[in-house]
């Protein structure tokens, strides 16, 4: 049976874990927030032109010397790149909670502790390439449907219900080839206990990100998706485990 108390709670029982996690998901928005403010800010003279101005040329032309110049764009792509970075790490940090709730003896409610970072940004790296060849995929599916409406729809709705047990099914066995065992990924996705442990979550991504992006300007979409990944995780992995092979 999925405790679904117990992953509410496993972000905070561990606060030095969360904080670590929080500060991590937030640096990059608060550095494009500098970068982009800073660069609006020193251009206000520039900018100022735009008021009136009808013509898209020039309006294109103030726009590429302001954001366009080989400064901004060095700064931006060093910004990217440190964002990239950290989501790896924190990608890798997913798969070790997921890893811990996949315990052949015990599971582990508690949050799993921050170290071997070069580990971390690894398993991060090939959750990041998985999700990538699953999205090429949706791509390519969605186009070759895309006579209607639906097709789509119900492709891109299949992907978020899929990718959680494709990731778990990577994380369970442990090698990258684990991702492409559909017949397990379909088998594990496709019961009575992961379908509610998904709707538990899709529920918790929405609740989360209306509450913190409400009260917490910025950051709080960030906030709340680390919040959710955690809980979702813990939610569906044992739903996961709980189907036999």
């Amino acid at each position: 049976m999925v405790n679904y108390g117990e992953a509410l709670k496993r972000p905070f029982t561990d606060i030095k874990a969360l904080v670590i996690g929080l500060v991590l998901v937030v640096i990059p928005v608060i550095l494009g927030t500098v970068l982009i403010g800073g660069q609006l800010f020193s251009n206000l003279a520039e900018l100022s032109t735009l008021k009136g101005m009808q013509d898209p040329q020039q309006i294109l032309n103030v726009l590429s010397s302001t954001f366009l110049t080989p400064k901004f764009l060095g700064v931006a792509s060093l910004v990217v790149l440190i964002g990239l970075v950290l989501n790896w790490i924190i990608g890798g940090y997913y798969f070790r909670c997921i890893e811990s709730m996949l315990g052949k003896t015990k599971k582990k409610f508690a949050m799993p502790k921050w170290d071997k970072w070069g580990d971390l940004l690894v398993k991060g790296l090939l959750i990041f390439i998985l999700w990538i060849i699953y999205f090429i995929a949706l791509i390519i599916l969605v186009l070759l449907s895309a006579i209607t409406i639906v097709g789509p729809l119900i492709l891109m709705l299949l992907f978020a219900y899929i990718m959680p047990s494709v990731l778990i099914s990577f994380v369970e066995e442990g090698r990258f080839g684990g991702g492409f065992k559909l017949g397990r990924i379909f088998k594990k996705a496709f019961t009575g206990k992961y379908f509610l442990a998904w709707l538990f979550s899709a529920v918790t991504i929405v609740v989360l990100s209306m509450v913190f992006g409400m009260f917490i300007p910025l950051v709080g979409g960030s906030i709340a998706g680390f919040l959710a990944m955690i809980i979702s995780l813990t939610a569906l992995t044992e739903a996961y485990s709980e189907v036999k092979k």
